[in-house]
């Protein structure tokens, strides 16, 4: 009996580490995609940093930094739907950068 519980919470443990690795690495990207969305942002001429691409790169970056708090309080289910739609609003601005002819984009 004490051999299957063993065997049982080393399960649960492995688990619960593969987890929490999942949603790091989701961290990980997240970062990633913003910091690339900033550089292509700051390379834009400044009549085309107005508008919508001025309110995606703003969503991209409050979206990360809104995921970083619920990773802190330990909500990983939350962060990581903030993360990819941060993803999101960063892929959304570099196609929109790549539009208008940016190379850093």
């Amino acid at each position: 009996m004490k051999f299957i519980f063993k065997i049982f919470f080393l399960k649960i443990i492995v688990i619960l580490s593969f987890n929490q690795l999942s949603y790091a690495s989701t961290n990980n990207e997240a970062y990633k995609a913003v910091t690339a969305a900033q550089k292509c942002y700051r390379s834009l001429p400044s009549h085309f940093q107005k508008g919508s691409i001025l309110d995606m790169i703003y969503n991209a970056r409050k979206y990360y930094v809104d995921g970083s708090k619920y990773e802190k309080m330990g909500r990983s289910d939350f962060s990581k739907s903030y993360y990819r739609t941060a993803i999101q609003y960063s892929d959304a601005l570099r196609r929109s950068g790549r539009a208008v002819g940016s190379k850093v984009c």
